[in-house]
């Protein structure tokens, strides 16, 4: 109800009805005796249970709390977590939420408290009820302890004391934080049939390489612990399953920017591959299951090998943002790496390119003789080469006389004067595609065999932060000599310069 004056004698008066529906009325000074004071028929007074209605306004807070504080489990808990487990959480896990994941750290990083995290921070988002912790039976106290005293969450341990006790239910479904001895679940038929009926919003394995198993020839090997994985597996709320096709669309759809951070920290091309399998599992790991045509489960073996296929896929596809010299040396290179080819051949590669032979042999990084053609290797191309006066750059002329420095012997050879030669090619080609390149060729090389061209084109994008360091270094000091620059100099330049 609201009332408005209008002068001494007036007054606005707006009002809802019982029903809902608001109105208003003019109400006059002549009109006061009709007025009576009554008691709304469904008043609320204040005179309820204060501590009740706190504990209700606590648990509304506490329920949206989440959407405020981003990581209320770290403030929330009895610990200081370190940069790298709040990077597991909070970018890595809840992200990804359901799924399966290897955290796979050092000893002493911290991963029970990372999982406690994890735990607590679905637990206040709401999105974890019934949570199981599978671990080696030596450890099944300390687990306890450590989630109970840092983050306030009380587990219960598995025990033939708690199973007896429990004669009218089972005992996974009556106690919705459970901790497990690993061997006592895979030794026991009896367990294993309740832990069948039950089902888990999140089960953690602590010292999962228990369950491995192998492969002998073609059939699989399996332990006691790796059945109880696959069980724990069935009755845990998981991602959906997936096909062979879906899974390779999701490699090539996210391979590519899950690369990039690797490629442009210059890790060493030979542990590219090697480092793509994280990013690669991380997606495989991400559904409960990957069949095949035929239904049947996709190997680990499998997925790998199909995540090597689209890290090639990857790499490949950078030729198509080359210069067209450097796409011809390119597919040049993977047809016969430094061998000599037909010049028909090789004239014809070129055509199709949009480019010439006669202006990557003028250019120094072709040779063509009686009827052969040929790249040049980096130690046979000319040494008077500068990226500021070449008339016709690209990033293989580049990168390969980068190559020639770097490995060369002698002065103007190594690390610094590399350096100055990659300031000098900045102001013509771009640094980033010369080091995609050098991937690109390492890659090649691998799949070829080539192991001498392969260690190169490993030293060179291995050694790419010392060049970037050398070259800011040159550029500082204004740069370096070019080779015209001293080809030209003579001794008279020095008396030039005492008479002025």
């Amino acid at each position: 109800m609201a009332l408005q004056l209008h002068g001494d004698s007036a007054a606005r008066l707006t009002y809802r009805r019982s029903d809902g529906a608001v109105e208003e009325t003019i109400l006059y000074g002549d009109r006061d005796t009709e007025l009576t004071v009554g008691a709304a028929a469904d008043s609320r007074g204040f005179d309820a249970d204060p501590e009740l209605f706190r504990l209700a306004a606590e648990a509304v807070r506490i329920r949206m709390a989440a959407r405020s504080d981003a990581m209320l489990a770290v403030s929330t808990s009895l610990l200081d977590p370190l940069p790298h487990q709040i990077q597991a959480v909070y970018n890595e896990l809840l992200p990804r939420t359901p799924l399966r994941f290897l955290l796979a750290d050092d000893p002493g990083a911290g991963k029970t408290i990372m999982a406690g995290l994890y735990i607590k921070e679905l637990a206040l988002r709401g999105d974890l009820e019934r949570c199981l912790i599978v671990a080696p039976g030596g450890l099944v106290e300390q687990w306890q302890d450590e989630l109970l005293e840092k983050f306030g969450l009380d587990f219960a341990l598995l025990s033939k004391q708690l199973v007896d006790a429990t004669v009218d239910a089972n005992v996974f479904d009556k106690h919705p934080r459970l901790i497990a001895r690993m061997d006592a679940l895979s030794r026991s038929e009896e367990l294993q049939r309740r832990l069948t009926e039950s089902s888990w919003d999140l089960v953690v394995v602590d010292e999962a390489h228990r369950m491995s198993a192998h492969y002998f020839g073609a059939e699989l090997k399996t332990t006691k612990r790796y059945e109880l994985g696959r069980l724990l597996g069935r009755v845990t709320r998981n991602a959906a399953s997936t096909d062979r096709r879906s899974f390779l669309s999701a490699l090539r759809r996210e391979l590519p920017d899950a690369l990039k951070p690797l490629r442009q920290s210059s890790i060493p091309a030979v542990d590219l591959a090697q480092a793509a399998i994280g990013p690669g599992m991380a997606i495989f790991s991400r559904y409960a299951k990957v069949t095949e045509s035929d239904g049947t489960p996709m190997r680990v073996r499998t997925a790998l090998s199909m995540i090597n296929e689209v890290l090639g896929e990857v790499l490949s596809e950078q030729e198509g943002d080359f210069d067209t010299d450097t796409r011809w040396c390119l597919k040049w290179f993977e047809q016969r790496q430094w061998e000599q080819g037909p010049f028909g051949e090789a004239e014809l590669l070129a055509n199709a390119l949009n480019t010439s032979l006669s202006g990557l042999e003028d250019v120094g990084v072709v040779k063509a003789r009686a009827n052969q053609a040929e790249l040049l290797k980096p130690e046979a191309m000319p040494a008077s080469y500068d990226p500021e006066t070449d008339h016709r750059s690209s990033v293989w002329e580049a990168t390969m006389h980068l190559s020639r420095v770097l490995d060369g012997k002698g002065a103007g050879s190594g690390i610094d004067a590399a350096g100055e030669l990659l300031a000098r090619a900045r102001t013509r080609v771009d640094d980033d595609a010369m080091k995609e390149l050098t991937y690109l060729l390492y890659s090649i090389c691998e799949r070829n065999g080539w192991s001498e061209s392969g260690r190169r084109f490993n030293n060179l994008v291995s050694s790419w932060p010392d060049l970037q360091i050398a070259g800011r270094a040159a550029e500082k000091r204004g740069g370096a000599a070019s080779p015209s620059q001293l080809s030209f100099r003579s001794s008279n330049d020095d008396e030039e310069d005492q008479l002025f």
